[in-house]
């Protein structure tokens, strides 16, 4: 069993996912991860309006599912399960587009070469990947486009739980300074 065995890489059990009610869904096996912001009445306003924050959030998620889609994350891991991919966001250009009304929902492209980024990322163990994200508002308007771009790497377990140590080192269970 690797860390990916569910279909959405663990994003469904972070806690701030949970906290916002966020759905995972994945119509076809072989298709695209969506995800959805319910316009709930603690977050979204009196009249089911969502927030850019909102709308920003939901592109971000479905972003970083996208990105573990295109380069076959699961496939990585299970080829060496010492080894573990540490992805980045390098940038994030965000535009908002219409006021968002009622639950969001994204729509993904992985806008890199996917063959090219996962043979790069076997035999170099690291590549630069973009992702294209629509979200839009369950009226179907265009709430807001997101374009991620993303540095992966992949690298041992020892040495990626030593670099965490090194900077943070409660998360590697040292002592704090």
């Amino acid at each position: 069993m690797t860390a990916f065995d569910d279909e959405f890489y663990g994003f469904p059990e972070i806690p701030f996912h949970i906290h916002l009610g966020m759905r995972f869904t994945r119509p076809d096996p072989d298709g695209e991860a969506i995800v959805t912001l319910p316009a709930s009445a603690t977050f979204a306003g009196p009249d089911r309006r969502q927030s850019l924050c909102a709308v920003y959030t939901t592109a971000e998620v479905a972003g970083g599912i996208a990105m573990c889609d295109g380069l076959s994350l699961r496939d990585v891991a299970e080829l060496d399960p010492s080894f573990v991919p540490l992805a980045l966001t390098r940038r994030a250009r965000f535009s908002p587009g219409e006021e968002a009304i009622g639950d969001l929902t994204s729509h993904c492209r992985f806008a890199t070469d996917a063959d090219e980024a996962r043979e790069r990322l076997r035999t170099k163990r690291k590549v630069s990947v973009a992702v294209e994200v629509e979200v839009r508002d369950e009226r179907g308007a265009l709430a807001g486009t997101m374009v991620a771009h993303y540095y992966v790497r992949v690298m041992q377990r020892s040495n990626l739980e030593a670099m965490a140590g090194t900077l943070t080192p409660t998360m590697a269970g040292g002592a704090a300074a």
